[in-house]
C-alpha cells in the first residue's frame, strides 16, 4: 500500500477541528468530455466521520453528532485502523433491492423504524497527520479504496466506487432504477470546504429543501393535518411561500408531525407578503424551525411547487438557510 508521504500534493497538518463539507452545484445535463469521475447520488444524509485516536464521531452539516444514532457505523470505522482522519460520505438506509430512499432513513430516525443502514464514504480530504485536500480527487479515492481492503463485507461501511462508462449512459440508468440521480466530480479536482463546480449534481426528479411554516385543518377521514404550507428564504432573508404539501404520509408520520409541529404554534403568519388565497385562509402558523424534503414536477410562474410529494423531514438542515436551488447550465460551470 502507497504510503501518504509518498502522495504528491499532501502536506504535514494537525487535523483541523472545524471542517466544511465540499457541496455540489446542480446542473441541467450531463458533462460529455473525459475530466469528470461519476458517482451514484445516494438518497441519504451526508455526513462527515471524524476519527480522533481511532474513535469515531459522525458529524451531520449542521454540526450535530449522530454516533450515538448509529453506533454500528461509528464502530465499523475501527476497521480503518487510523489514528485520525475525516471522512466525507452518505448515510443511507436501503430497501430491499439495495436502493438508498430517504424516506427509509427518515423513518429509522424519527419513527423508530428498522432498515439496513451504511455509510458509503466517497472521499479522505485528511489522513493520519496529511491533510490532502490539494491531492487530485481521483488519488484520493484510489487511497481511500485501499483503504477498504481490510474491511469486513458486512460491515456497516462502504466505499462509493466511481462509475464506468459515458456519464449520458449512467444517468439513464440511474433514473430507471429510480435513484435520485449521480454526481460527477472533475477526476483532477482538489477538495474544497465550500460549494464547487468541480462537483455537479443531476438529479432524476425535481427535490429540494423547503421550510415548514404552518399547516391545515384534515378532512375526511385523514387525521393530524390537511397539508404542510411550505416556504424558502430568499436573498433579503424574508420566508417566501411555495405551496403546500399533502400527499407522501402515513397515518404514523401524520401523528409524528404534528406532534413535532405543536410546541412551535404561533399567531403571527410567518411568510413575507403572503397574499390572501384560500389555502391558506384558516392555517395555522409555526415558527419556521422545520425543514422537509419535497419532490415535485416543477416550479410555477408564481414560484410554487407543482404536484409535491413529501419525502421527509430533514434533521440536518437549518431551516434559516434553506434558499431555492435552480439548475445551472452547464455552460454556466467554469471551465477548467
Amino acid at each position: 500500500m502507497i504510503k501518504l508521504s509518498q502522495i504528491k500534493g499532501t502536506k504535514r497538518k494537525l487535523m483541523p477541528s472545524d471542517f466544511k463539507p465540499e457541496l455540489a452545484t446542480l446542473v441541467k445535463e450531463v458533462p460529455q468530455d473525459s475530466g469528470w469521475s461519476y458517482e451514484i447520488k445516494f438518497d441519504g444524509i451526508r455526513v462527515l466521520c471524524f476519527i480522533h485516536e481511532g474513535e469515531a464521531s459522525l458529524i451531520t452539516r449542521n454540526g450535530k453528532d449522530w454516533s450515538k444514532k448509529f453506533p454500528a457505523v461509528a464502530k465499523a470505522a475501527a476497521h480503518f485502523k487510523l489514528k485520525n482522519a475525516i471522512l466525507d460520505g452518505e448515510l443511507v438506509a436501503l430497501d430491499k433491492n439495495g436502493i438508498s430512499r430517504f424516506q427509509l432513513i427518515q423513518n429509522v430516525l424519527e419513527l423508530g423504524e428498522s432498515a439496513p443502514i451504511y455509510y458509503y464514504v466517497f472521499d479522505l480530504p485528511y489522513c493520519d497527520g496529511y491533510d490532502l485536500s490539494a491531492v487530485p480527487l481521483e488519488t484520493r479515492q484510489s487511497y481511500l479504496k485501499q483503504l477498504f481492503q481490510n474491511m469486513p463485507s458486512n460491515a456497516a461501511i462502504r466505499f462509493s466506487e466511481p462509475l464506468e462508462g459515458e456519464g449520458s449512459k449512467i444517468l439513464t440508468k440511474a433514473c430507471d432504477l429510480k435513484l435520485e440521480g449521480i454526481m460527477a466530480k472533475r477526476k483532477h479536482s482538489p477538495y474544497s470546504n465550500k460549494r464547487s463546480d468541480d462537483w455537479i449534481k443531476i438529479k432524476c426528479s425535481q427535490r429540494q429543501e423547503l421550510v415548514i411554516a404552518g399547516f391545515t385543518d384534515p378532512a375526511g377521514s385523514r387525521e393530524y393535518f390537511g397539508s404542510l404550507l411550505l416556504g424558502f428564504y430568499d436573498e433579503n432573508d424574508h420566508l417566501i411561500y411555495s405551496g403546500r404539501v399533502g400527499t407522501g404520509f402515513n397515518r404514523a408520520l401524520l401523528k409524528h408531525i404534528y406532534q413535532k409541529m405543536q410546541p412551535l404554534v404561533q399567531q403571527d403568519n410567518p411568510f413575507y407578503k403572503l397574499e390572501s388565497i384560500p389555502e391558506v385562509r384558516h392555517a395555522h402558523w409555526l415558527r419556521p424551525v422545520l425543514v422537509g424534503e419535497i419532490e415535485f414536477t416543477e416550479w410555477t410562474h408564481e414560484g410554487r411547487i407543482r404536484h409535491p410529494s413529501f419525502k421527509g423531514l430533514r434533521e440536518d438542515k437549518a431551516a434559516n438557510e434553506v434558499k431555492v436551488e435552480l439548475p445551472k447550465a452547464l455552460s454556466e460551470i467554469k471551465r477548467k
